[in-house]
């Protein structure tokens, strides 16, 4: 048995894997959490950062007894790069995001639409 020949038989079985039913297929892409910290008056400049991202905010938390918050929100994998520098210049070094793999969201596009 040769490489190739295996090679060719489990990309031809994929194949048809992916074609077999083609009304349920749907492309999906990863989702962040996103939580960013920070303090004082940034949380607008915070705010538009992530609604041009297409982030979905989930919640914000302020640390009681200083001026000390964090915003909980979900951002798709593809606009996460850049985040953090982008983030850090808009707040001069005020803010910082933690990223963590929390689901997948199936988009809404045919990936057969011609």
């Amino acid at each position: 048995v040769f490489t190739g020949h295996i090679v060719s038989a489990v990309a031809q079985g994929c194949r048809q894997c992916f074609t077999a039913n083609t009304s349920q297929q749907r492309i999906v892409e990863p989702v962040f959490e996103c939580l960013v910290y920070s303090a004082g008056p940034t949380r607008g400049k915070i705010y538009s950062l992530l609604h041009r991202r297409r982030a979905q905010i989930g919640d914000e938390i302020l640390q009681e007894g200083t001026d000390m918050f964090y915003i909980k929100s979900y951002l798709p994998a593809t606009e996460s790069f850049g985040l953090q520098d982008e983030l850090r210049t808009l707040t001069s070094g005020a803010a910082t995001a933690q990223l963590r793999v929390d689901h997948w969201e199936t988009l809404e596009i045919d990936p057969y639409y011609k």
